[in-house]
């Protein structure tokens, strides 16, 4: 029967799917809207394949960063270069779906719900760590307790009552009280699952040097210079990973960019904002960005004068002027802010409200200021990571501007764990900090949840700022079932945030990946910066 005008089928989609033309994500969402199941989908994308050319195994990837080499602690956070590394070694009971970013199995092999307080999950056996030890509920028992106690996303556990094994392959998750967001804990860094054994027999420091876990590959050696990391013979994956080493090279942006170019290097994460349009140029790479999850702030410690009068910093968002600040960078990578935090590609944004509170008048700043405690002027330090090339431009607009207005602003560089670190200091070392965050769960509530309750001021609350009417409409929002009450709690959030102003939002850069195209590594999820890239990774 001939096609109507209008009218897609499967085998276009195939077609386009192996044209090049379409991605996986893409095949699946036009998939399922023709009526087919996720189940049918997955078969027909496993089947048909995504190149016409020919896979290998085997060899070594060679990654290009820029960010120092830290520890190797995915619950302690230690800069992005040893995220990377920390992705690719550890794992937790849930992972997202490459291609529907929908959580699937990963050393859970099923969980239930029976009830908005209780979580079980059944974990899979003959799962081995890096060191032969294998790995049993009493791993996840000791990991939950321990990411409640050390780690940056600790406010993920805030209902947390407690988590029992069943039996060495069940485990048995306890809420106090309902919390919508915990289905997503056991699928990122703070989740992930550490050898309670391995742990426990080398102390801290060592595991944090010489990690264990339990993904396609071990951490074999580490300097200042260069991570490198090799396939795990014994992983639960059967045909994974498919390169033999990982090389995570420590190299400024400019080698990188020869690098790609000339094949030495495959892959990079790194390639700054300002050398996008010359990558873009390369014949041999492809780019991938998705904008809209990753925020960049400026923390301001409101625990400190002048801080601590909200006048001062009303008048520090007036001033700024992020849009020229960020003129230099192509806006399909970089989307500036007027002083929303909340992108508007997220549900219960309140984008367009809260980005038009701040004009960026000077004479207005200035006006705002002189009505403060410190009506004309002041001296203050910006601390922002050296390598970020976007951050310290908006930091350098924002210099200039409230110079402007009597705030005179010394810039402090340092590199990416040291500014990492100084965000999670306590008494806070900094009078502002610029550093980004990612939403680690995919919804709105994640960073207000996360940076600014009073419950987190010892973790992840960076401006040491605390509101009861704040945290009441967290609370509220958390446990919530009607979308109307929702989109109201969610909105008073926002509202609050952006008239005390905490944290200063420059806007949303996008997580990129530029990799060769010989390299064939999966699309991106929604929240990109925790994938493990190279578990499924193979070169062409």
């Amino acid at each position: 029967m001939a096609k109507s005008a209008g009218y897609v089928s499967i085998d276009d989609l195939v077609g386009l799917l192996q044209a090049g033309r379409m991605s996986r994500r893409e095949f699946v969402s036009s998939g399922i809207a023709l009526g087919l199941s996720l189940g049918s989908v997955s078969a027909i994308l496993a089947a048909c394949g995504t190149s016409t050319t020919t896979a290998t195994t085997g060899g070594t990837l060679t990654t290009g960063v820029v960010g120092a080499v830290g520890k190797f602690d995915p619950q302690g956070w230690a800069g992005f270069t040893s995220n990377i590394a920390t992705n690719h070694v550890f794992q937790s009971l849930v992972r997202l779906n490459f291609d529907t970013s929908e959580l699937e199995p990963c050393l859970a092999t099923a969980w239930e719900t029976p009830d908005p307080l209780t979580y079980t999950y059944h974990l899979r056996k003959g799962v081995k760590f890096h060191n032969g030890d294998p790995f049993t509920a009493d791993d996840v028992v000791f990991s939950t307790n321990r990411s409640k106690k050390v780690s940056w996303g600790s406010y993920a556990l805030s209902n947390l009552d407690s988590v029992t094994a069943l039996d060495p392959f069940t485990v048995q998750v306890k809420l106090s009280k309902p919390d919508w967001r915990f289905k997503w804990f056991y699928y990122w860094p703070p989740g992930a699952i550490l050898s309670k054994k391995y742990l426990e027999s080398v102390g801290e420091d060592v595991a944090a040097q010489k990690p264990v876990g339990t993904n396609a590959f071990k951490l074999t050696s580490s300097t200042s210079s260069q991570v490198v990391l090799e396939k795990f013979t014994d992983y639960w994956e059967k045909g994974l990973p498919k390169v033999d080493k990982v090389v995570l090279r420590v190299l400024d942006g400019s080698t990188i960019l020869s690098g790609l170019k000339t094949g030495e290097i495959q892959l990079s994460p790194d390639v700054g904002f300002d050398q996008m349009t010359l990558a873009s140029s390369f014949s041999n790479v492809d780019i991938k960005s998705r904008v809209g999850p990753h925020i960049v702030m400026t923390y301001m410690n409101t625990t400190k004068a002048p801080f601590s009068d909200v006048r001062v910093r009303q008048a520090i968002a007036e001033a700024l002027d992020n849009a020229a600040a960020l003129s230099a960078y192509p806006t399909k990578f970089y989307l500036p802010s007027k002083g929303a935090w909340i992108h508007p590609s997220f549900e219960f944004s309140a984008y367009n409200e809260t980005n038009a509170v701040y004009t960026s008048n000077l004479d207005k700043a200035k006006s705002m200021l002189a009505q403060s405690s410190t009506p004309t002027g002041f001296s203050t330090t910006w601390t922002v990571a050296a390598t970020r090339p976007q951050e310290l431009s908006a930091v350098l607009g924002a210099q200039e501007r409230l110079g402007k207005i009597g705030i005179k602003v010394d810039i402090k560089q340092l590199p990416d764990p040291d500014v990492a670190g100084a965000t999670y200091t306590r008494p806070r070392p900094f009078d502002m900090i610029t550093y980004n965050w990612l939403h680690n769960q995919p919804h709105a509530l994640d960073p207000m949840a996360a940076l600014l309750t009073t419950d987190a001021l010892a973790v992840s609350n960076f401006p040491g700022y605390s509101n009861p009417a704040y945290d009441d409409a967290v609370a509220k929002a958390i446990v919530a079932t009607d979308k109307t009450e929702i989109t109201t709690h969610m909105r008073t959030l926002q509202m609050i945030q952006v008239r005390d102003v905490p944290l200063l939002v420059h806007g949303w850069d996008g997580i990129r990946r530029v990799a060769q195209k010989k390299l064939e590594t999966p699309v991106q999820t929604l929240v990109a910066e925790y994938d493990d890239w190279f578990r499924p990774a193979r070169l062409t």
